[in-house]
């Protein structure tokens, strides 16, 4: 499973779900720091990854069922980054089910302590 933090995901998180994840970047250790979504949404559809992000805007590059890059959506403005790593880590086999699929968008909210 490939995934791809973006800009407003801390590149911490890599450190803290590689050990469950396959393959995890962040968007600056790719070039893509200072990239605009759509740039973000083509470096993920050329590389196979799923874009993981805090950012609602990628649903909107989704061009339907079956479709690649696939969206996931962490529904929260602020939380801490251990927060946020622990919630994409509980909800693992829900993501991996979610990469079999032929859905295109996951939603995950996460809830502050």
């Amino acid at each position: 499973m490939r995934l791809l933090l973006d800009q407003n995901l801390s590149w911490r998180l890599v450190r803290l779900l590689e050990s469950k994840f396959s393959d995890v970047v962040h968007v600056s250790t790719v070039g893509l720091s200072q990239a605009t979504d759509l740039q973000i949404w083509l470096y993920a559809m050329l590389h196979e990854f799923m874009i993981v992000s805090k950012d609602s805007d990628f649903q909107n590059l989704i061009p339907g069922p079956n479709s690649f890059p696939k969206f996931i959506w962490i529904t929260i403005a602020s939380a801490r980054t251990s927060t946020i790593a622990q919630t994409l880590l509980e909800h693992f086999d829900h993501i991996s089910a979610f990469a079999e699929s032929a859905d295109v968008g996951l939603v995950i909210p996460v809830t502050a302590p």
